[in-house]
């Protein structure tokens, strides 16, 4: 064992797993109760910063009662992979599949494709949860419950695994930055253990960062969040929107950006350069240059003042403009999003294993001989295989074809280590997991390239019980119950504490399990208290929604799906992806990643193909350009040291503020119309 292994340090003590049991119990509790059932409808809170900001400032202040850096790590690591778990992985769950025996429009046919293990059958059981005032029947979800708790915890382990066999790969080899661990490592006390000693104040980095987290409580303040304290005090309008001026002379291209209060420029700051360029380049060609060559030869059809909805797959942020084009009257368009979203992806994690395949094979050789690996992959191995059989059969029962189910979950697992490679790179990426979450790609896609092998795209295929499982991969959908595109998977955070706990020096082996316990803590809590939560209120008690008249959280979007013209509600958005597009993705990234590889030099990375398009570029596009302008001059002007020492505490500490501020916020509007 080498002396850098040597050195590591465990953090799983009494104090960090007592620590980070309550604040996943309180994360968990506050996603599910403040964004569940209240009008708030921010759901990803920046819960670690937060919670770091606190916690260092008390383990400064009162170091006897304080964390270590190690303990930190280990509750950095707990509540990051619980993100989300209680409200995005688990209440769907039981919601949609209540819904869809109650106020879906398919309730009538609900009882013949829903399995009856996802919910109990009896609506007598079920209505009380719409209208409130009433008691939750345990005894009734009892199985649902054991159901949904094996369903996730699968999932989740599936891709933990996973994600832990690839960690040395990622972080050791590769050595993404992963800015957002950065962030956090900065919090927790600096470059060195000496420098945690000193005070907080006495780091110049912590001193900037501190001027940051002042700048991100006050300014984006003025759009928005002091409103709602002050409704004297207006709202700023931060849009940067060019198309009223140029839709005219580029009709159809994608000139909106939204500042988010100076989050949007804080975030690109810390994104690569390469990364930045690479997004402005391909959004160029693909948000631009495609659309209105498109129009000017008659493919696509241009209306006066409004943006079309690019490509069909994917939603323009409707502050912006945009409408919806039947994909009849686009049939020859370019299908952008097939290159983006399936191609570009799908091309990303393949090249990515490959270039892994030296140190997967180690791993692989670590199973029969232990000793040649300092790490237990025998035991990730085991997990891994046996999770997935775990997750196919649990597919399986409910009726989906074995090499359906196969499938759909290399697709997920594809998805997952795209996610990972981009929270690596990017760090904090909106709403881009929309369109890259692991259950978008199972949901979208594994599906999609089944149909098309195996049987025509036809209603009757639609109805299949096979399809209805697929859905449970994707939450706003027909049938859905999984939101699996509204985060990323807990392993995705997950590695993002691994890259903290290497900057800290921190033994891996105790935070595996407290992650494990945690992923349990908030799986049940989710199930348990979105269930009261349901009984209590009511899932109609207070506000119109789309759908359903509460709870819009909840909402299943793809209800509508028949309006689009579409056959399969995975193609709500457009047609049947086409495989030349796929190719051109597929190829690009490979050609992409092998030109980096043997030019050091290249400018272009192959995640700006992913980035350049998505729910998140609709509103950071123009600021890929801008931010990238910006960070050139600072370096060249100036000096990397300058970026490093300067900029990056600044933009950190705006981030730190700004998630502070909104945490404030979103729990004030919650309260004042809160169901409770």
């Amino acid at each position: 064992m080498t002396k850098e292994k040597e050195s590591l340090t465990s953090g799983l003590t009494a104090k960090s797993l007592t620590v980070g049991t309550i604040l996943v119990v309180f994360w968990a509790l506050y996603y599910v109760i403040v964004t569940g059932f209240s009008k708030t409808v921010m759901a990803q809170l920046p819960a670690i910063l937060v919670s770091f900001f606190i916690l260092t400032i008390v383990s400064q202040l009162l170091p006897r009662i304080g964390l270590n850096p190690h303990e930190l790590t280990v509750v950095y690591s707990m509540i990051a992979s619980t993100m989300g778990i209680a409200l995005w992985w688990t209440a769907p769950n039981l919601y949609s599949s209540l819904y869809h025996l109650t106020l879906s429009p398919y309730a009538a046919i609900a009882p013949k494709y829903q399995p009856p293990f996802w919910c109990p059958t009896d609506t007598g059981l079920l209505t009380p949860a719409i209208t409130g005032n009433s008691v939750v029947p345990w005894g009734a979800w009892t199985i649902p419950m054991l159901w949904w708790f094996s369903f996730t915890l699968m999932m989740v382990l599936y891709t933990h695994f996973f994600a832990l066999i690839m960690r040395k790969q990622i972080i050791e080899i590769e050595k993404l930055p992963f800015p957002i661990a950065t962030a956090a490592h900065m919090l927790i006390g600096g470059e060195n253990s000496e420098e945690t000693k000193k005070s907080l104040f006495s780091s110049s980095r912590l001193r900037l960062a501190f001027v940051g987290i002042i700048l991100g409580l006050i300014i984006p303040g003025f759009f928005g969040p002091f409103n709602k304290f002050v409704p004297t005090i207006p709202a700023l309008n931060d849009e940067l929107n060019l198309n009223p001026y140029l839709i005219e002379t580029l009709p159809n291209a994608l000139l909106g950006a939204s500042f988010f209060g100076g989050l949007t420029v804080a975030i690109l700051f810390l994104w690569p350069t390469d990364l930045l360029l690479s997004s402005f380049v391909f959004y160029i060609i693909f948000g631009i240059v495609i659309p209105v060559v498109q129009v000017m030869m008659g493919i696509l059809p241009y209306i006066p003042g409004q943006v079309p909805l690019m490509y069909y797959y994917i939603n323009i942020v409707p502050g912006l403009g945009g409408i919806f084009v039947p994909p009849a009257q686009a049939a020859n368009a370019v299908q952008i999003a097939t290159i983006t979203h399936i191609g570009a992806p799908m091309g990303i994690a393949v090249f990515s294993l490959i270039l892994a395949k030296d140190h997967l094979i180690k791993t692989i050789k670590a199973i029969k001989n232990p000793e040649v690996e300092e790490e237990p992959y025998r035991i990730y191995w085991i997990g891994l295989i046996a999770s997935f059989l775990g997750f196919l059969g649990l597919l399986v029962i409910c009726e989906m074809p074995v090499l359906f189910a196969i499938l759909s979950l290399v697709v997920f697992q594809f998805y997952n280590l795209l996610n990972i490679r981009i929270r690596g790179e990017a760090g904090y990426v909106g709403n881009a997991s929309l369109n890259y979450g692991p259950g978008f790609g199972a949901y979208h896609y594994a599906p999609a390239a089944y149909a098309m092998v195996y049987f025509p795209v036809t209603a009757e295929a639609r109805s299949t019980r096979a399809f209805w499982v697929s859905e449970m991969f994707h939450g706003w959908s027909l049938t859905g119950s999984l939101t699996g595109s509204a985060t990323p998977t807990p392993s995705v955070r997950g590695m993002e504490s691994f890259k903290l706990a290497e900057l800290t020096k921190t033994r891996i082996k105790g935070m595996i399990v407290t992650q494990i316990f945690a992923f349990c803590i908030a799986i049940i809590i989710g199930m348990v208290v979105s269930l009261w939560g349901a009984y209590t209120y009511g899932l109609s008690a207070r506000w119109p929604s789309r759908f359903m008249p509460d709870m819009s959280n909840w909402v299943v979007d793809g209800i509508d799906g028949d309006t689009s013209g579409s056959t399969f509600s995975m193609y709500i958005f457009g047609p049947p992806p086409r495989l030349q597009e796929f190719l051109v993705g597929f190829i690009l990234t490979g050609v992409l990643t092998f030109l980096r590889l043997r030019f050091v030099w290249f400018p272009l990375h192959p995640l700006g193909v992913v980035l350049s398009f998505s729910d998140l570029t609709f509103s950071w596009c123009l600021f890929y350009g801008i931010v990238w302008v910006l960070k050139v001059l600072v370096i060249k002007i100036g000096s990397v040291k300058l970026y490093e020492e300067k900029v990056v505490p600044l933009c950190l500490g705006y981030i730190v503020g700004w998630a502070i501020l909104w945490f404030i916020t979103l729990t004030y509007v919650a309260y004042l119309g809160a169901v409770v």
